[in-house]
């Protein structure tokens, strides 16, 4: 058989390529929400790392590979990457072995930690993994497993019998349990896991790990790492593509949400199918500029099969006039529901300054009118900043100040309005996953805030916080101080690493005003991980 000599040399050349590309990289790996994140997104301001758009995460590791992190600041206070092996044009890593313990005096409490629910009592999890590239083609396998006691304690009647699990506040609105069921909670999950391939400027994925939307440091409106990652597909940008006037960078996701075994729907129509997309623009000739905008839908899964699924359903007009048919005069799909959000977030970096919002509704308008008239109906809005300052040649001192708001307005008096991430009685398991928030904890409260001050000496890091978060308010009526539900909490984290291994450890206090509207309760959350890296 004889071969064409163009094919083979065009061949030839693809297979060099992509050794050259395999060459220049690490395995990389995804760390949603993780310290070594965290550490970059400072790192950006003191101008240590080269800005990169942080509102479309987690980072790929080909996004990765655009980031220089070689300065002497970055070298010594990021945490330990795993080493890079070769099996020829493969590139694989042992990702970090991490044993993470918990502990809950009184009720439980702990947000943004993934799959892991922290019930009342000891809660362990356990990940580790392996990260591997080939060209374009990466690929992560991270699962975790978690156990916790889940001890008893005073629960708020639900009003339902033989359900004393469902939610305190919302118990047929939402999937979103006071305890999981009434002894230890168990699962395991797939975690940070993914595949994907990035060709060209363009991406696309399969992966169960966390996604986060938006510029929030702590309370993203829409999507985080509070909740286990969802099974999802994705197609989007590799990376900021250049379109003259400034760069975009973005991706569309469709994929699978379940609910837990205490949901308030335990029908055939548990299982969810999500569309949506995030898109950031910078615009030129501004560095360090983002603006953007997300929108998530959740609707039933289709009985007929994926070729019936709503996969146009988040390009849709944003308006319910611009959707009335014949068939639908009210311009709503009673079956689904629909949050979005617009952000900013403009980081100066070498100054060491970066400030964010995001305005976010949790529905449609009904026409211009309406938006123009009650822009805060059903609506919420975020604000935050950070302040860094560069302390010898490894160290960083940082301030960081986080304040959402989505309380309940006074418009509900003449036009119904419920909390965040509810909205019955079509989606009753609200914005959730397997029994969790999706976005902020505080969101779906009415409101949080946050003030910290971490203190970075090279591995070693130091964290004053204190935080406020509503776990609910009165919606009958007009919004009473005595009938809001409010933890505060204050915070001392520590961490540190050296070599391979590395330790973190915290001590919460948390007082809850008004526990379930009844009386004040105090709870002592303690946490500790170790860390191998390989």
């Amino acid at each position: 058989m004889r071969i064409p000599v163009k094919a083979f040399v065009s061949a030839l050349s693809i297979v060099l390529a992509v050794h050259r590309a395999a060459a220049q990289q690490g395995a990389g790996f995804l760390d949603v929400g993780g310290e070594r994140e965290q550490v970059m997104r400072v790192l950006q301001l003191t101008g240590d790392v080269a800005w990169y758009p942080w509102t479309i995460r987690g980072l790929s590791p080909a996004e990765l590979d655009r980031i220089d992190v070689s300065s002497t600041r970055a070298a010594a206070m990021l945490p330990l990457a795993p080493k890079t092996r070769h099996a020829g044009l493969l590139r694989y890593a042992l990702l970090p072995v991490q044993a993470t313990g918990y502990y809950n005096s009184a009720f439980p409490y702990g947000y943004n930690d993934g799959p892991v629910w922290q019930g009342k009592g000891l809660t362990g999890a356990v990940s580790a993994g392996v990260a591997a590239r080939l060209g374009p083609l990466s690929v992560q396998l991270e699962p975790m497993v978690f156990e916790a006691q889940n001890a008893a304690f005073t629960l708020m009647p639900t009003g339902t019998a033989g359900a004393p699990y469902l939610d305190a506040f919302h118990p047929t609105a939402i999937d979103h349990p006071q305890r999981f069921g009434p002894s230890t909670y168990k699962r395991v999950d797939l975690g940070q896991s993914s595949v994907r391939l990035d060709v060209g400027p363009l991406a696309a994925e399969i992966s169960t790990a966390n996604q986060w939307w938006g510029p929030a440091q702590e309370n993203p409106m829409i999507l985080g790492n509070n909740a286990p990652g969802f099974f999802h597909g994705g197609l989007g940008t590799s990376h900021p593509l250049n379109v003259w006037i400034g760069s975009v960078h973005g991706r569309v996701v469709y994929g699978r949400l379940e609910q837990s075994a205490y949901s308030p729907d335990q029908g055939n129509d548990s299982i969810r199918f999500m569309s949506g997309f995030v898109a950031e623009f910078t615009p030129r000739g501004v560095p360090g500029l983002e603006l953007g905008g997300t929108r998530f839908f959740h609707s039933p899964w289709p009985t007929n099969g994926l070729s019936h699924a709503p996969w146009s359903r988040p390009f849709e007009g944003i308006l319910k006039s611009s959707l009335e048919s014949s068939a639908n005069t009210s311009g709503d799909n009673p079956d689904d529901n629909q949050l979005a959000s617009l952000f900013m977030r403009w980081a100066f970096p070498g100054h060491g300054l970066e400030l964010y919002g995001e305005y976010g509704r949790e529905d449609h308008n009904v026409d211009v009118r309406d938006l123009i008239q009650e822009p805060d109906h059903e609506s919420g809005y975020l604000v935050g900043l950070e302040r860094s300052w560069k302390k010898g040649e490894t160290g960083v001192t940082a301030l960081r100040a986080e304040v959402i708001n989505t309380r309940i307005s006074p418009l509900q008096q003449g036009r119904g309005e419920g909390p965040w991430y509810v909205h019955g009685p079509s989606v009753v398991q609200g914005h959730t996953d397997l029994g969790q928030i999706l976005g902020s904890e505080a969101a779906y409260g009415g409101g949080g805030a946050l003030l910290a001050i971490d203190r970075y000496r090279g591995k070693q890091r130091i964290t004053l916080e204190w935080a406020r978060l509503m776990r609910s308010e009165s919606d009958a009526g007009l919004p009473q101080p005595s009938r809001a539900d409010v933890e505060q909490t204050f915070s001392v984290l520590w961490s540190n690493g050296r070599g391979p291994l590395s330790t973190n450890a915290g001590v919460t206090g948390v007082w809850d005003l008004n526990r379930n509207f009844e009386r004040d309760r105090f709870n002592l959350n303690l946490s500790s991980r170790v860390s191998y890296t390989w």
